[in-house]
């Protein structure tokens, strides 16, 4: 998977297709107090989806960052077996 793959969104037809009704729906609605309490709910909904993004960020950037050290960790230790691997069989 390339670097920024992961960020592109397969869309679906009847997904689209709902969501556009749904705009149309709350642009249309005549109800101002009903569409501020759905704008209040979205702005919750979407501060909380914020904040659970973040902290999944945050955890993939950890974990990465973990396996990156192991990764340099075995390579170490590769070389360090096979050094001592090359001065045992000189020896002998």
């Amino acid at each position: 998977m390339e670097f920024l793959d992961w960020l592109v969104i397969d869309s679906k037809p009847e997904k689209d297709f709902f969501l556009e009704v749904y705009s149309r729906q709350i642009l249309n609605n005549k109800n101002h107090k009903e569409v501020a309490e759905m704008c209040v709910s979205l702005l919750h909904q979407n501060t909380v989806k914020d904040q659970v993004m973040f902290k999944a960020i945050e955890k993939i950037a950890d974990l990465e960052e973990k396996v990156t050290d192991l990764e340099i960790k075995k390579e170490r230790l590769e070389k360090r077996s096979s050094s001592l691997i090359e001065k045992f069989l000189n020896r002998n």
